[in-house]
């Protein structure tokens, strides 16, 4: 959830997503390196003022995965989202994360 002041007035966007990835393959023997494509589908629900608005969105994503152990991975990425409301741009989210394998 995203809560900002703009003049006044509160913007808040709640972004539900799910993703599909495709590690692509790396012709060496190095497997600490897995760079990713994938592709996301989700839904925005949008307040701005007297606006509130939710729709569907999709779009798309790029990232490495660093595995540092067995159970620990981390995760750089960059994500592009397509919003279906008419009164929101194009969003672009980047992120660090931490995976671990139980």
């Amino acid at each position: 959830m995203l809560d900002e002041k703009d003049g006044g007035a509160t913007v808040t966007q709640d972004l539900y997503l799910a993703t599909i990835d495709y590690f692509i393959p790396i012709p060496t023997d190095i497997t600490t390196f897995k760079p990713y494509i994938g592709a996301n589908l989700g839904y925005l629900d949008y307040k701005y003022s007297s606006v509130s608005e939710g729709d569907s969105l999709f779009g798309g994503q790029v990232g490495v995965l660093f595995n540092s152990s067995e159970k620990v991975d981390f995760n750089i990425f960059v994500r592009y989202y397509k919003p279906q409301q008419d009164d929101v741009h194009n969003l672009v989210q980047s992120g660090l994360g931490i995976n671990y394998k139980f």
